[in-house]
């Protein structure tokens, strides 16, 4: 246990999806820090089979009322902001799911919330602790690849036909780029901050009712970064790929923590986190050698922990809400570019957001 912090922290899942259930419970009851005490389902009492020592409680306002110190929301982003900023006045510490706004003016509202009532404010990007994404951070820092001139990453998944969930409904909030592309986003800023401008392409291909493919083109000046997902995609696709002035560098699959979880693997076991050599990268340089990298052993249990020394010590966490501002211009960059079919520079979305809604 953190030794800055005299009991557990209890905390409060707002809804019992697969996000909870995969994710967030399991690396919840890994952190001897934190306690999942509530569970927020309105009708079924099915969590309490596989969490029988929290109390389910039928309602976000009745969560409100307890000892909660930490609530998680997991209800749809169109209803997200609004919920987080009602926690904050309860004097509640706040996990969203990205995106955690539909705007930039809300996500701003939220970390004013946040600092005015000092209470943590942070957004579940989890994937910033993914394997293959710290392997790419720790090569770019180590300036192998020289200056990086091509940077693609994707993040994929097979889903044949459309989901009945709002995620695929063609609600604001809703698409494949704010089920994958949020994470790549992030990844990308963490990367190389925000972009000079953005192009985007976004489409169904399965007849779903919203989005389930983008392409995101971001323009760095020399370094061109493309953003790419799809629910269509069966085979094996390049996860990361960078081309620099002193080499390259390319990866396929995924992290294999998620999978993991899905099959009841537990965080702190012996393999967690630890890639298949068959899938580590390939490092060329321009001297004609080529090397495997091993893969950086992934750690989602990080998110957690980091968010316990930031309540214990009255810090910013590792993911800001300001940070998670900047995802959500990002996205609405994208959406501006869809729509007019052009460019969009990142300084000049209010104006061209002003000029849209007067045409």
């Amino acid at each position: 246990m953190n030794p800055n912090v005299k009991k557990p922290l209890k905390v409060g899942l707002v809804g019992f999806g697969k996000s909870a259930q995969l994710l967030h419970a399991p690396l919840i009851e890994h952190n001897r820090s934190l306690e999942l005490s509530y569970i927020v389902q309105r009708h079924s009492d099915r969590a309490r089979r596989y969490y029988p020592k929290a109390q389910i409680v039928r309602s976000f306002e009745e969560l409100l009322e307890t000892d909660v110190d930490v609530v998680v929301l997991l209800t749809p982003s169109p209803t997200c902001a609004e919920s987080a900023r009602r926690a904050l006045q309860a004097g509640k510490h706040v996990v969203l799911e990205p995106p955690f706004s539909l705007s930039e003016l809300d996500a701003e509202n939220l970390v004013l919330a946040g600092t005015r009532l000092e209470r943590v404010v942070s957004v579940f990007q989890h994937r910033r602790w993914d394997g293959d994404f710290q392997t790419v951070k720790k090569l770019l820092h180590s300036g192998r690849l020289g200056e990086v001139r091509e940077f693609e990453s994707r993040l994929d998944v097979h889903r044949c036909l459309p989901k009945t969930t709002w995620i695929e409904e063609n609600l604001p909030g809703t698409s494949a780029l704010n089920e994958l592309g949020t994470h790549l986003v992030d990844q990308a800023l963490v990367l190389f901050g925000r972009p000079k401008r953005v192009w985007a392409d976004m489409r169904s291909q399965r007849g779903a009712r919203g989005d389930d493919f983008f392409e995101i083109i971001a323009d760095y000046g020399d370094t061109r970064c493309v953003l790419k997902g799809s629910f269509l995609v069966a085979e094996p696709t390049v996860r990361f790929l960078l081309r620099g002035s002193q080499g390259a560098f390319f990866k396929y699959g995924q992290d294999p923590q998620e999978a993991a979880l899905k099959k009841g693997d537990t965080p702190g076991d012996v393999e967690w986190g630890r890639d298949q050599e068959h899938l580590w990268g390939q490092f060329f340089g321009n001297d004609n050698s080529s090397e495997r990298i091993e893969t950086v052993r992934g750690n989602y249990t990080e998110f957690y922990d980091d968010l316990v020394r930031a309540v214990a010590t009255r810090r910013l966490p590792a993911v800001t809400a300001l940070q998670a501002r900047d995802i959500i211009k990002f996205l609405e960059l994208a959406r501006a570019s869809q729509a007019g079919g052009r460019w969009i520079e990142w300084e000049k979305l209010a104006a061209v957001e002003a000029e849209r809604m007067s045409a």
